[in-house]
């Protein structure tokens, strides 16, 4: 597990992940097999919806430190508070198309909280040419949102929940574990 952590490090993910047992966070710990057995060969994209607080971004992160761990650091992981300025920034700068590229090119792309906060129609077209090629590549993605499918699909358009729901759905539902 030590491994992982200096993995999780180089790859900025928060401490409160970084310092977590994967395998027995109540959150998580009823899909630990499904988690490992994904993070050592990623095949096909997860959609995971739900509520708040029911260990989407937990399993994200967990998977993403089996990938790591066992496939040489092959995947790249990013929130959606992240990403958004991060195309902004790349947009307003005259730098269309790198970051577009290197996600489209990872070999498993993480999205967490895909759908927070206000999303312009450019952002969406962004990310639709962004799955888009990932599928034609055959390439795995993993989307955590706190939207229902139906409203995922009414924010960001039925091209790209057809190609992320053609892989795993993964619903989490219950009681929020951050407040108990």
């Amino acid at each position: 597990m030590d491994g992982w952590k200096k993995i999780l490090e180089e790859h900025e993910i928060a401490p409160s992940y970084i310092n977590c047992d994967f395998k027995n966070h109540p959150a998580i710990e009823h899909r630990w097999n499904e988690i490992l057995e994904y993070g050592k060969q990623p095949d096909g994209n997860i959609f995971m919806s739900g509520t708040c607080g029911n260990g989407k971004t937990m399993t994200a992160v967990a998977i993403f430190a089996v990938c790591t761990c066992f496939r040489g650091r092959g995947a790249r992981f990013y929130n959606a508070e992240t990403l958004y300025p991060m195309w902004l920034r790349e947009a307003r700068n005259g730098m269309p198309g790198d970051l577009a590229r290197r996600l489209g090119e990872s070999p498993l792309l993480i999205l967490d909280d895909l759908g927070q906060g206000e999303i312009s129609d450019t952002f969406k077209r962004w990310v639709y040419g962004i799955i888009n090629k990932r599928c034609e590549w055959e390439r795995p993605t993993i989307v955590t949102t706190n939207l229902k499918s139906v409203q995922f699909r009414d924010v960001f358009g039925e091209a790209i929940v057809s190609r992320l729901c053609s892989g795993k759905i993964w619903k989490f539902e219950g009681k929020d574990h951050r407040i108990g």
